[in-house]
């Protein structure tokens, strides 16, 4: 029997279900270890943001021993999930939000994008992003207010800008109760950016989405590392940091014993979006209770903007 989806959303007339299996649960195979195996072993295990995930365990596991980790290392290992979050965002765009569109996505332009990102910063991938997601400079972009956004969304000159089109003139998806903590849109809200009151919270997820690559590149343009990106916080033998990646803060809590690792967990963004009787599962309730022609779509449109770093499946019955 072929397993399906970690997560499956079914419609049914009477609300969701959520069939949500957490990939965070690999956590359990750092318990005996050391916290030099920790980062690569981790790395090793999540075809996911996994230089994200080998950032957030060397630092946990160093600040639950009582260490540090060196600024020159820390910054390698920083600027590395802030690439990887990049390339998620780009593909997410040209490729996801291109058939979520019904358009045909530009693989070739992914697969350069993909290509060039694998192998650092450079002037040249930036001109491209520039190009394909943005069609200005992206600090440019991150100066528009909500009229300016509105403007460079009807001009439709890229698929981000088309995407951004479409959802801020939507009405068909009810409201979600509230963002899950730690997502990219609670965080751009709460920061006050330019995702506040630009539409519906399905373009605001999205807006947030290229708020934070925008961010992004002219931090590394500048050879910066972001503020606010990495979070720890320690008490003897035990830890917990929080790291950014590409759909909100990934959390990793360690305590050690002995020089091992006695206990680990991993909560990513996705575990607090799609937690049972959460935000998400309210909001789909809702979309069961809409007309069976429309469930499915207008579930698609969420989860697009929910992005779930696992393979989903909707079902409507």
């Amino acid at each position: 029997m072929i397993p399906g989806p970690p997560l499956i959303v079914r419609l049914v007339d009477d609300g969701c279900a959520l069939d949500y299996r957490s990939v965070s649960g690999v956590a359990r195979l750092m318990v005996g270890r050391t916290p030099a195996e920790v980062p690569d072993l981790l790395g090793s295990l999540f075809a996911v943001c996994p230089a994200a995930q080998r950032f957030a365990g060397r630092l946990v596991t160093a600040a639950a021993g009582g260490t540090s980790v060196q600024q020159d290392e820390r910054r390698l290992m920083q600027r590395a999930a802030m690439l990887e979050t990049v390339r998620e965002h780009v593909l997410r765009i040209v490729i996801g939000w291109a058939r979520a569109l019904g358009s045909e996505p530009e693989h070739a332009v992914a697969a350069e994008l993909n290509c060039r990102l694998r192998s650092g910063w450079g002037g040249d991938v930036e001109s491209l992003i520039e190009a394909t997601v943005f069609g200005i400079e992206p600090g440019r972009w991150l100066a528009l207010d909500a009229t300016g956004i509105e403007c460079w969304a009807r001009r439709g000159e890229t698929i981000a800008a088309t995407m951004i089109a479409r959802e801020l003139v939507r009405d068909d998806l009810p409201s979600l109760p509230a963002s899950a903590p730690g997502s990219l849109l609670e965080r751009f809200a709460s920061a006050g950016q330019l995702v506040v009151g630009a539409g519906g919270w399905v373009a605001a997820a999205h807006l947030a989405r290229l708020t934070d690559l925008a961010q992004l590149m002219r931090a590394l343009g500048g050879r910066r590392l972001r503020a606010g990106d990495v979070r720890i916080r320690r008490a003897p033998g035990r830890a917990s940091v929080r790291v950014a990646c590409s759909r909100g803060m990934l959390v990793h809590t360690v305590r050690m014993a002995g020089g091992q690792v006695a206990a680990y967990t991993i909560e990513s963004p996705t575990d607090r979006s799609f937690a049972l009787g959460g935000a998400a599962q309210r909001s789909l309730d809702k979309i069961a209770a809409m007309p069976r022609s429309t469930r499915e779509a207008t579930a698609r449109a969420m989860m697009e903007a929910l992005d779930p770093c696992v393979e989903y499946r909707i079902e409507v019955a």
